[in-house]
């Protein structure tokens, strides 16, 4: 535990001398690229940690051996063949399983340093919420879908601009690495209308619908996707949803998203306000069938720009005339502080709690470097 509380201490420390005094586009890179390579070493580097760490250690390990046996595997389990080559081209390069899982953290972290060093209003925050929201967990375990996700990811451009067919582009590449990445041309309708509170009607109808009929919804998806129909007699399936309390912060999350959106009626922030209703509306679904949870990677990402842009809001309206200037001032400097105080206490809190459920396998950390 004590090195995931280390990283989360170090992205605040190392961010004064970078991001808050003196900030400048090439010291934001110098630092996301410092952090970065830290997170990536803290995933690549760790040995029997993450859920699926020794069923991909051990494919990967057919791989290199070239076992006659991996072919019928990855054909019984549905593994996709953007992976199976990307698999196939780590051995090429004459990696071992250690390189792989660091090969794949720097795939994954590294979209998510991209969207934070161009769209994020708070480099710093935005990384420090990559971690405790337990985003940077996932470099550990699901890993087909991460890798699909934070492909999907660099289409953010072509999403926000409604480039249609260059993003469709995008996802097909995220598809051949996990199908869930089908579920983003959806978004990208969704994405097209207008934000507002008939859209916040349409999430709360539709999504009460898919919560009250998820068993059938699910079993209409492996349908279109046989190649997951071993999920309907496995685990995955039967035993259920999460636990009500993984709600929490789902909730607050969307809650606040939506009491910034009534008070203070942001313009460009569509795509996010999206966003963090699908995540909510993937969790809410895991509170039947905990798999359906996984979905939440792809909309995940875009709460690292949202919540920051909120906090940016937290100003009061004060006239500009005499004293008052300089009242405005420091009204807005400690309600703004106050802001971000509590999001890292609470985001902090979060991440405790997710470490002692143990949430993606990643406690208690181990390395091939010790400790």
């Amino acid at each position: 535990m004590i090195v995931y509380l280390i990283i989360l201490a170090a992205i605040p420390a190392c961010a004064v001398p970078f991001c808050i005094f003196n900030p400048s586009r090439a010291k934001l890179a110098t630092y996301l690229a410092i952090m970065g390579m830290a997170l990536v070493i803290v995933s690549g580097t760790r040995y029997g940690v993450g859920d699926d760490y020794h069923k991909y250690a051990g494919i990967f390990s057919m791989q290199i051996t070239g076992s006659p046996q991996l072919g019928n595997y990855l054909d019984r389990h549905g593994f996709e063949p953007g992976f199976i080559l990307l698999m196939k081209a780590m051995g090429a390069f004459g990696l071992n399983v250690t390189g792989m899982f660091f090969c794949m953290a720097l795939l994954m972290v590294a979209p998510v340093l991209w969207l934070i060093y161009r769209y994020s209003a708070n480099v710093w925050l935005s990384l420090f919420l990559y971690v405790a929201l337990t985003l940077y967990f996932g470099t550990m375990s699901l890993y087909r879908q991460q890798l699909a996700a934070y492909i999907a990811l660099l289409g953010y451009p072509y999403l926000k601009n409604g480039k249609l067919w260059r993003y469709l582009a995008i996802v097909a590449a995220a598809a051949t690495f996990h199908l869930s990445a089908l579920v983003m041309p959806v978004f990208f309708l969704l994405c097209r209308a207008p934000f507002s509170w008939k859209t916040v009607m349409f999430y709360a109808v539709g999504g009460s619908c898919a919560y009250l009929f998820v068993y059938p919804v699910f079993e209409l998806m492996v349908c279109l996707f046989p190649r997951y129909g071993y999920y309907l007699d496995s685990g995955w399936f039967r035993m259920g949803g999460m636990p009500k309390e993984f709600l929490i912060m789902p909730g607050l999350l969307v809650l606040f998203a939506l009491l910034y959106f009534g008070c203070a009626k942001p313009t460009g922030q569509d795509l996010q306000l999206h966003a963090v209703c699908c995540f909510f509306l993937c969790w809410l679904a895991a509170d039947k069938v905990f798999v359906l949870q996984r979905f939440d990677v792809f909309f995940a990402p875009y709460l690292l720009l949202l919540i920051p842009d909120m906090l940016e809001r937290c100003r009061v309206d004060l006239p500009y005339s005499g004293e008052s200037i300089l009242l405005r001032s420091a009204a807005e400097k400690g309600i703004h502080a106050a802001a971000m105080c509590l999001t890292v206490s609470v985001a902090f809190l979060y991440c405790l709690f997710m470490i002692s459920r143990n949430s993606y396998g990643v406690f208690p950390y181990r390395s091939i470097l010790g400790g």
